[in-house]
């Protein structure tokens, strides 16, 4: 009885110290900086519904055995970068009018600079008065083989966001939601 209590205690506890390991593995630690003066993280995902043929890819494009990670970027000196499917912790500054606006995200195939392809993002978001931290939503993308979009859908992941974040900053803080609104490409071009 002892002997199937300890095997049963053993299991619980490798159970654990695995899921922790995911956990942990989404996001690194105090890799986010809380925002000072006039600017606000953004919080979000792109995904992609079906995942993208990676290895079928490196072959095509000569890439070696041991590639980079294929990463997502945005804004004009596309930096920071995130690796596909991870949430992104983005640093804007806040407009004049309290918003922040973002058009795409650059797709970099194992970060290799000329092979890449965009993805539309297109919103307005509205900034909560005093917010540090605003959750956008998880962006997802179904794409063909050669990558282009056939379809978009916008959803909530806003209680693993909290988790993400609280991580990726070390410690307990405010997430709130921005109000979204998504714009057309050519209203952005009217600017």
């Amino acid at each position: 009885m002892n002997q199937r209590k300890n095997k049963l205690l053993i299991s619980a506890l490798c159970v654990s110290l695995a899921a922790a390991a995911l956990f942990a593995a989404d996001v690194k630690e105090k890799s986010v900086k809380i925002p000072g003066g006039n600017k606000v993280v953004i919080v979000g995902r792109i995904s992609f519904k079906t995942p993208i043929d990676i290895e079928g890819r490196k072959e095509g494009l000569s890439i070696s055995k041991d590639p980079k990670p294929s990463t997502y970027s945005m804004g004009d000196s596309f930096s920071p970068k995130w690796e596909f499917e991870e949430p992104f912790y983005y640093t804007a500054k806040i407009g004049a009018d309290g918003t922040v606006t973002l058009d795409y995200a650059r797709c970099r195939l194992f970060s290799v600079y000329q092979d890449f392809f965009d993805v539309p993002l297109l919103v307005k978001i509205a900034i909560p008065e005093g917010a540090q931290f605003v959750y956008i939503g998880n962006f997802e993308y179904d794409l063909d083989y050669a990558l282009r979009i056939k379809g978009f859908q916008h959803y909530d992941e806003y209680e693993k966001a909290k988790k993400w974040i609280n991580r990726a900053v070390g410690k307990d803080v405010t997430l709130m939601r921005g109000e979204l609104n998504f714009i057309k490409a050519e209203d952005l071009k009217k600017k």
